[in-house]
């Protein structure tokens, strides 16, 4: 999901420059990050700090290559550097895409799965609480559906992406198949929205996988 709002992002305008801005940016978060680690080394073991420095030097090291990389490439593209920064922020990215809705819904949706937060727990307390087969029926369904959603949804920024990557470089045949797919999948997912194609039993999940 991520990864395609990104290249979406980056291939609508000034590919160039946002690709640059980009990469700066992961280089810039990745040696204040180093910082940060460096900093917490201050009162822990001799053998341990020189472990880590030695590590934090290396990294530091790859940054170097990385920027010296960036450079380079933003002269083979036109691109003046160090550009200003962009957007940084991923939300700063889907805002820019009109997609500040589907980032406060969707992808944090997404992100409240990965990160295990605790709506999952509560859930399954409040329902366990209940001894009620039914209703623990139903959040298992609302759990499988609701996987099945979020990769519905991923595949169309997938596509929309490529759609915009097919655009940007005058593939006619990525843009049409895009499209075409990009509806099909549209399609379906607004079907299980309506509350159709929806898998109601554990059992039609398993018959998928």
């Amino acid at each position: 999901m991520e990864s395609s709002l990104t290249l979406l992002y980056l291939s609508q305008e000034n590919t160039a420059t946002r690709l640059v801005q980009y990469l700066n940016n992961y280089v810039q978060k990745e040696r204040s990050q180093n910082s940060k680690w460096e900093k917490e080394l201050t009162n822990t073991p001799e053998v341990m700090r020189q472990d880590h420095s030695a590590r934090i030097l290396a990294k530091n090291q790859a940054m170097d290559d990385y920027e010296l990389f960036i450079l380079c490439f933003s002269k083979e593209v036109n691109v003046s550097y160090p550009t200003d920064k962009g957007r940084q922020e991923f939300f700063d990215i889907c805002d820019a895409l009109g997609k500040a809705i589907d980032y406060r819904t969707v992808y944090m949706a997404m992100c409240s799965q990965a990160h295990h937060d605790a709506e999952d727990i509560l859930n399954d307390l409040m329902v366990g609480s209940t001894n009620s087969e039914e209703l623990m029926r139903k959040l298992e369904l609302e759990k499988i559906n609701f996987s099945l959603n979020l990769i519905l949804c991923s595949i169309r920024y997938y596509l929309e992406s490529m759609e915009q990557v097919g655009k940007c470089f005058r593939f006619d045949s990525v843009m049409q198949q895009s499209k075409r797919s990009y509806a099909e999948i549209t399609k379906i997912a607004e079907s299980i929205v309506a509350g159709n194609h929806v898998i109601t039993h554990v059992d039609d999940w398993l018959k998928t996988a």
